[in-house]
């Protein structure tokens, strides 16, 4: 998120959690450390700059599962999801190209 954020894996878009039990057998450990490392891994690949200090993330435990938090700061550098620009409008995410995009960059300093 430009502005920074959280993003919560393992609840649903109307607050009910899920937990991660179910994800987790799909990375290696079939454990919170593999979940983790499957993250950092992911993010390593689609993001560049790395946001390596921007990135957070916390396993939380509830009575439904445990919920993975990962909270992003804001920064001050362009972070590319592949080659594109998302941002964040409301509840959806928007690719931006050029006007929009210039317009947006122009606007955040």
């Amino acid at each position: 998120n430009a502005d920074g954020g959280t993003l919560l894996i393992g609840v649903c878009d109307n607050g009910e959690i899920r937990g991660l039990e179910k994800d987790l057998q799909f990375v290696h450990r079939k454990n919170l450390d593999g979940f983790e490392l499957k993250l950092r891994d992911l993010i390593g690949k689609h993001f560049d700059p790395l946001p390596i200090s921007k990135t957070k993330i916390i396993f939380e435990e509830f009575a439904e599962g445990i919920v993975c938090r990962i909270d992003v700061s804001r920064s001050e550098q362009v972070i590319h999801f592949g080659n594109d620009i998302y941002v964040r409008d409301g509840n959806r995410t928007l690719k931006l190209q050029g006007r929009k995009l210039t317009d947006w960059f122009v606007g955040r300093k």
